[in-house]
């Protein structure tokens, strides 16, 4: 090789590989100090992909444990509040039974009756009142299955099976059409011209009894049917009220009112003619008489039946839930793991590595230096010649 001045090779290469080994260095640095092995795109193209789809997918599923774990707290309310209708109907049976004994009058048996409406009307209230977060209904007569977000995509449901357990739907009160003795029957009632009912007194209770059940049948011109309930109605104004509350937004043209200081009903309907027919739900349940305690038996059985089988479907959501629950927390977990191999830095090779490179640094900056000393040897030439 040429011994020449104005070209340090050996300085270049010096510098060249040691400023390789600086950024080796400044890289096992970063991701020491980061607790990252990939701190830009550029350190691993794709793993940073790979990672970024692995993070969202758990960040999803983390929020799906979260929705699962509302499902079963959804369940077990109203798993809950069943629990209390069993006792109730177990109660209910009991009068029934002691009501069904001849040793009974009538006139003891209408005081056995009177627990008998009360625990009634508890499970209507238990069944329109209990709720999740305050203003969903879990047993309610419009009660529908709940879908349960349980995965990272679209379609990945679980359903709680929630069902109607109000004393209609447990068969313990049923419909039953009675024109003549509501005496109500509309007839093309329009806002211009509403249509009233006859007075209504008669159907109201006394106020040790129960209420009534009204319902409302309303079919316009264009063949659309509608039913608006009240259930448990008290008096006129809780009817318009209850009524009213009734109405949705494909009947919200309809409008329940009174007349003043009377029991009579007044329907107003838009501009669109229509009929109606309002009717109570008169055949509820009851052991006031020998006859009765005997009916009563088979109703409440079969009003167990489905208690029993909605409590029972609940009861196989619940543990499907918690299943649902644990797979997705054993999922996060290896999916973390698999993202932690990619993202997160080995300390024990970044450290190893780090070690070295500062070895490497100090070499290349001695031999730096050494190669920046080499010219001497030309003055040290020129000197001797």
């Amino acid at each position: 090789m040429a011994l020449v001045i104005n070209t340090n090779i050996g300085s270049i290469q010096a510098e060249r590989a040691l400023a390789g080994t600086r950024e080796t260095m400044e890289t096992s640095m970063q991701r020491l100090a980061t607790g990252r092995r990939i701190n830009s795109a550029s350190d691993d193209a794709a793993g940073i992909a790979v990672a970024s789809r692995m993070t969202d997918q758990m960040r999803a599923l983390n929020m799906a444990i979260r929705n699962a774990s509302d499902g079963l707290s959804l369940a077990q309310t109203a798993e809950g509040s069943i629990e209390e209708m069993q006792n109730i109907l177990q109660r209910m049976r009991e009068l029934g039974v002691q009501a069904a004994n001849g040793t009974y009058t009538d006139t003891d048996r209408s005081f056995l009756d009177l627990e008998y409406q009360a625990l009634m009307s508890e499970l209507y209230r238990i069944s329109k009142s209990t709720a999740w977060d305050k203003d969903l209904k879990v047993l309610d007569d419009d009660v529908q299955a709940v879908d349960i977000q349980v995965g990272a995509d679209a379609g990945e449901v679980l359903n709680i099976p929630l069902g109607p357990l109000t004393p209609r739907a447990l068969g313990l009160k049923t419909e039953t059409s009675d024109v003549g003795k509501t005496g109500t029957n509309f007839d093309g009632a329009t806002a211009a011209s509403p249509q009233t009912s006859s007075a209504l007194t008669a159907q109201f209770p006394s106020a040790s009894a129960p209420g009534t059940d009204f319902v409302v049948q309303v079919s316009v011109t264009n063949g659309r049917s509608v039913t608006i309930m009240a259930e448990d109605v008290t008096d006129i104004d809780d009817l318009v009220a209850k009524l009213n509350a009734d109405i949705d937004s494909s009947t919200n043209s309809l409008t329940f009112s009174k007349v003043a200081n009377t029991d009579t009903l007044v329907l107003t309907h838009g501009s669109t003619t229509f009929t109606a027919t309002i009717t109570t739900s008169v055949d509820t349940s009851g052991i006031d008489t020998l006859a009765e305690a005997s009916k009563a038996l088979a109703v409440i059985d079969d009003a167990q039946d489905i208690v029993n089988e909605q409590r029972s479907k609940l009861g196989a959501a619940m543990n499907r839930v918690q299943y649902t629950i644990s797979n997705l927390m054993n999922v996060v977990e290896n999916t973390s793991e698999a993202k932690s191999r990619i993202y997160d830095t080995d300390y024990a090779a970044e450290s190893a590595a780090l070690a070295r490179t500062q070895v490497l640094a100090q070499a290349g900056t001695a031999m730096l230096a050494q190669a920046n000393q080499s010219t001497q040897y030309v003055l040290n030439l020129l000197r001797q010649g």
